[in-house]
């Protein structure tokens, strides 16, 4: 069996204010949504993370009910991350802190909280403060476990010494926003054309994959001198809130099915389509296994041989990757 896949990061309370209403205190956090489209594509994820006196326990079992792992979940004193997500209309949000900032530090994973990846497969590091995240990768290098990275944009600018050296022999998974932060230089040109010319660009720092995260429009994926676009399924936008997170947790569960860049990125997309569709990262309507492998089907096509599809059927419905 496949070891289980460690996702390093933060649980929030979330506050969404929408035209129509308020919504209060909701679980969210870039660590649950990754978790749950890890486990959207037939793997374990095990949450690890810190999370405050306040933190419900309803909430807790909730996600554990979703078959996350919530075993190496410490409680810390103070509060949890909290914020609140302002909508004024479908493009414009705003949002702004209930706890202090630096919360989102002291609710990250510590050193002894790393012991989590022995018998692991793989270490997602979600955004979070460049100090949390330099623990997780160091971490995972001592431990031989595979990790991917996903950079926070408060910690680019000033900081790319410091991300480079994390960045060689990762899985590097920027957004557009954070890549073109990194180079501003490539500022005139349009999504697609900047996210091959980023990737390409960040072979200096020797990265294992690239992974840019373009929105509606896909992604841009390289590995080895090659890259390869993905687009997106079309889907009406409720909140796009996490739809980066659940990308990465799909990438890594499609790329251990099938090291194939193709399935990695289609699996990344299909469960960013599904977070963005409704509030929250428990949305309703989730499709099942079947309905959601003929999504990953239908988006890629003729672009991958039969046996990786097979090898994703195969880690949905018993979890093991090939």
């Amino acid at each position: 069996m496949t070891g289980p896949v460690v996702v390093a990061g933060n649980l929030s309370l979330d506050d969404t204010v929408t035209p129509d209403g308020a919504f209060g205190a909701a679980p969210g956090g870039d660590a649950l949504y990754a978790s749950i489209a890890v486990r959207s594509w037939g793997l374990v994820p095990v949450l690890l993370t810190l999370v405050g006196d306040d933190y419900p326990e309803s909430d807790l079992a909730r996600i554990a009910s979703a078959e996350i792992d919530v075993g190496r979940v410490r409680r810390t004193d103070g509060p949890t991350v909290h914020y609140r997500v302002t909508y004024r209309t479908d493009a414009d949000r705003t949002f702004e802190w209930i706890s202090s900032p630096d919360r989102l530090l002291l609710t990250s994973p510590t050193a002894s909280d790393y012991d989590a990846l022995v018998g692991a497969s793989w270490l997602h590091v979600a955004a979070m403060p460049i100090e949390a995240q330099e623990v997780g990768v160091a971490s995972a290098r001592a431990a031989g476990v595979p990790v991917s990275l996903d950079p926070h944009e408060e910690y680019i600018i000033g900081f790319e010494p410091r991300l480079a050296a994390m960045v060689a022999d990762v899985t590097f998974m920027p957004s557009e926003l954070e890549a073109r932060l990194l180079f501003p230089d490539l500022a005139s040109l349009e999504a697609l054309a900047f996210g091959f010319a980023a990737a390409e660009r960040l072979d200096a720092w020797r990265p294992s994959l690239t992974a840019i995260k373009l929105g509606a429009i896909g992604s841009v994926v390289r590995r080895a001198g090659r890259s390869i676009h993905i687009p997106a399924p079309a889907v009406p936008v409720v909140d796009p809130t996490g739809a980066g997170d659940a990308y990465c947790g799909g990438f890594v569960a499609g790329w251990l099915a099938t090291r194939s860049l193709e399935v990695a990125a289609g699996c990344g997309a299909i469960a960013a389509s599904e977070t963005i569709g409704a509030f929250g990262a428990f949305s309703s309507g989730q499709p099942d296994r079947q309905a959601r492998f003929d999504r990953l089907a239908a988006l890629l096509g003729d672009r991958v041989e039969s046996t990786h599809l097979e090898a994703v059927r195969n880690q949905l419905w018993t979890g093991t990757a090939s």
